[in-house]
């Protein structure tokens, strides 16, 4: 019987509403990095880079995409420095 339901889900959100599997793209994979990170932010002895770094560690990322977020880390901190 579940299974029958998880198919007529799946047929719905494909053939009524149209929608395909969700893919997470680059900016997709920031906006739930900074989401986890808020999340995270009222942890006792929460510290951001830790945080960030494991978050990192558990995606694989083009090339492209570690010198995006340099880019990012790079420009956060020239922002926090003004």
């Amino acid at each position: 019987v579940y299974t029958l339901f998880l198919k007529f889900q799946i047929l719905y959100l494909k053939y009524v509403l149209k929608l395909e599997p969700f893919e997470e793209t680059f900016p997709s994979f920031i906006g739930t990095m900074y989401h986890e990170i808020l999340r995270l932010y009222k942890k006792t002895n929460f510290d951001f880079e830790t945080e960030y770094q494991n978050y990192i560690s558990k995606h694989e990322l083009t090339l492209k995409e570690k010198m995006l977020l340099i880019k990012i880390e790079f420009i956060g901190t020239m922002k926090i420095g003004m």
